[in-house]
């Protein structure tokens, strides 16, 4: 409650958090011994602790999945050749992708947010997308209006959900999107008070990575910059640190949540990982972001990877 800043209405309310706090306590520990690799990963006490895994779920992943559409533009565009031919074929370059890379050191990525209670990590995902597919177009990092998607994009639900292409779509059908200084965060649904003579940022469309090779998609997040994705993230309500290693039956794909894929390294004992961003603010997990273990296909992270294309 300290580390946190949390109180409670009353003592029955305040003993009934410390009940699910307990539970979760422990189911934390059960989750740290399934990983594979326990030197590189902490799980334990969080902001989510006093949730239960139900609450936990309506509260804050609430991605709306659906199917990609048919008519997507691909990144990996060979329908005639393998995953290992298209990363083979000379023109690739791929000698030239380093080993290790994060966007953040180019200051490609807007600063983590908060989208508190509210089930709009679909509206955060898009927009944070945007602002480094615009800043690495022009040089400029525009912060962007989450709330205005949450105001004014109805083919998603506000805080019940989204899907991150519907949001592409809209943006582009739409006009475009204004600064976050004229259009702030508020966390829930209000009327539509967009001025479109404050438009910043206009989507041309999107493109889908196409394939759910690891290496494919790394080469796409080089040379493309920081893409969204979605993924499972139940797991996340205990994380602290480290690399996310569990065994797949433990975390397979069952997409709840957006986030951004932002990097990518290895660690000193030679495990692959993703560097992620996350919309939960910066004093949850490293700063804000975790990373989870790469070319695994773990948690459904390489299953929808997109970008949008920014005039």
């Amino acid at each position: 409650m300290k580390d946190y800043g949390k109180s409670y209405d009353s003592i029955d309310e305040l003993m009934k958090r410390f009940e699910i706090f307990k539970k979760n306590y422990f189911a934390s520990k059960l989750e740290l011994e399934k990983m594979e690799t326990k030197d590189e990963i902490s799980f334990g006490t969080t902001q989510f602790m006093d949730l239960s895994p139900e609450e936990f779920q309506k509260q804050y992943l609430t991605l709306n999945n659906a199917e990609m559409p048919t008519d997507f533009e691909s990144y990996y565009k060979s329908e005639d050749q393998s995953n290992e031919e298209f990363l083979k074929s000379d023109e690739r370059n791929l000698e030239e992708i380093p080993e290790s890379w994060d966007w953040r050191e180019k200051d490609a990525v807007a600063p983590v947010r908060h989208q508190g209670t509210c089930g709009s990590c679909w509206a955060f995902t898009a927009v944070s997308n945007i602002e480094s597919q615009y800043f690495l177009k022009t040089g400029k990092m525009i912060h962007l209006s989450e709330q205005q998607l949450v105001d004014c994009d109805y083919t998603n639900s506000a805080c019940a959900g989204g899907v991150i292409h519907y949001t592409y779509n809209f943006i582009k059908l739409n006009g475009g999107l204004v600064a976050r200084e004229n259009y702030p965060y508020q966390g829930f649904r209000n009327y539509c008070r967009l001025n479109r003579n404050q438009i910043a940022v206009k989507v041309t469309g999107y493109q889908f990575a196409g394939t759910q090779n690891e290496e494919i998609i790394k080469e796409m997040l080089y040379k493309k910059g920081p893409l969204a994705i979605t993924m499972n993230a139940r797991t996340l309500q205990y994380y602290q640190g480290g690399i996310i290693n569990l065994p797949y039956a433990y975390c397979p794909y069952a997409p709840d949540h957006g986030v951004n894929l932002v990097g990518y390294g290895v660690s000193p004992s030679g495990l692959k990982y993703w560097i992620i961003r996350n919309t939960w603010g910066p004093n949850w997990g490293e700063g804000g972001y975790f990373r989870i273990a790469r070319g695994r296909g773990l948690c459904g992270v390489n299953a929808y990877v997109a970008t949008a294309l920014v005039e």
